[in-house]
C-alpha cells in the first residue's frame, strides 16, 4: 500500500513537471496580432490551385471523353430548377450509365413550355458506346418523372425539423404552384396575418414569388410554395390548416 502511494505521488510530480514545462514553452512563443484586412471573394480572388471557390453554385463540368452524344431536351417539367442540381445530374449518370452536362437557362418562362430553341434546358448526353446511348435515352424520361413525383411527395410532407442559429426550430411547405404574379401581394398579405395570430414565420417562396434565394441570387425555379417556421409544433400546425384554406381558396378562384 505504501509502495502504491509513493508511485502514485511520484506520477503527480512529474505531470506537474510536464506542466510547467508546457506553460513556459508557450509564453516565449512569440504570436504577431492579426490586422483586419479586405477578403475578395470574387472567383478571381479566390482561387486555390486549380480549384475555384466560388459561392455560387457550380455548374458540373465534363469529364470524360466519350465519342458518342445526344442532347435531350428536358421541356415540361413541375420541378425545373431540381433537375439542374448537381446531386440529381449525378445520380442520373449513376443510373443510366452515362455522362451528362446541363444546357440552358433556368427562367420560369423558358421552363415552363415545352421549347427547342437554344434557351432550353437541355441535357448533353455523352456516352462510351451506341447502345448505351440510345438505352439512357429510352429511360432518361421515365427517370425524370420519377424525380418530379418525388418533389411533390416532399412538398406535401407534414413537418420537419430545422436547426437555425444552433436552435430547434420546425418547418412545413404547403405547395402553391402559382401561375403568374397577380395573386402574390394578396397572398403575402394572409400570411402577414398568420404570422401574427399563430406566431409562425411565413414566406411564399418559389415561382413568381418574388423571393431572392441567398444561395441562388435570384427566384428559385420550384414551384410555389408556403414556408412555415415555428419553435412550437401546436403553432405549426394551426398556421398550416390556415395556410391550406388559402390554397383552397386560390385553387377555386382558379
Amino acid at each position: 500500500m505504501k509502495w502504491d502511494a509513493v508511485e502514485k505521488s511520484n506520477e503527480v510530480i512529474e505531470n506537474q513537471k510536464e506542466l510547467k514545462k508546457a506553460k513556459e514553452t508557450i509564453e516565449r512563443v512569440t504570436v504577431e496580432p492579426v490586422h483586419a484586412q479586405n477578403v475578395d471573394l470574387s472567383p478571381e480572388g479566390s482561387m486555390v490551385g486549380e480549384f475555384m471557390l466560388d459561392f455560387k453554385r457550380q455548374i458540373k463540368k465534363r469529364i470524360h471523353e466519350y465519342d458518342f452524344k445526344a442532347v435531350y431536351n428536358v421541356g415540361r417539367t413541375s420541378s425545373p430548377y431540381m433537375l439542374t442540381r448537381n446531386s440529381v445530374v449525378m445520380m442520373l449518370e449513376e443510373e443510366l450509365g452515362v455522362e451528362i452536362i446541363v444546357r440552358g437557362y433556368y427562367k420560369p418562362f423558358e421552363l415552363n413550355a415545352e421549347t427547342d430553341g437554344s434557351d432550353a434546358l437541355m441535357y448533353d448526353v455523352y456516352a462510351a458506346t451506341p447502345e448505351i446511348l440510345r438505352n439512357a435515352m429510352s429511360k432518361i424520361r421515365e427517370k425524370i418523372k420519377a424525380i418530379d413525383g418525388y418533389m411533390k411527395g416532399r412538398y406535401e410532407s407534414v413537418w420537419r425539423q430545422v436547426i437555425r442559429n444552433g436552435e430547434k426550430y420546425y418547418s412545413s411547405r404547403i405547395l402553391l404552384q402559382l401561375e403568374n404574379e397577380a395573386d402574390r401581394d394578396l397572398i403575402k398579405n394572409e400570411l402577414l396575418r398568420i404570422m401574427h395570430e399563430c406566431s409562425v414565420d411565413a414566406t411564399l417562396r418559389g415561382r413568381y414569388s418574388g423571393y431572392i434565394e441567398p444561395c441562388l441570387e435570384a427566384e428559385s425555379n420550384e414551384p410555389a410554395y408556403i414556408h412555415l417556421v415555428s419553435k412550437n409544433k401546436t403553432n405549426l400546425a394551426t398556421a398550416r390548416r390556415f395556410c391550406e384554406d388559402i390554397v383552397a381558396r386560390y385553387k377555386q378562384k382558379e
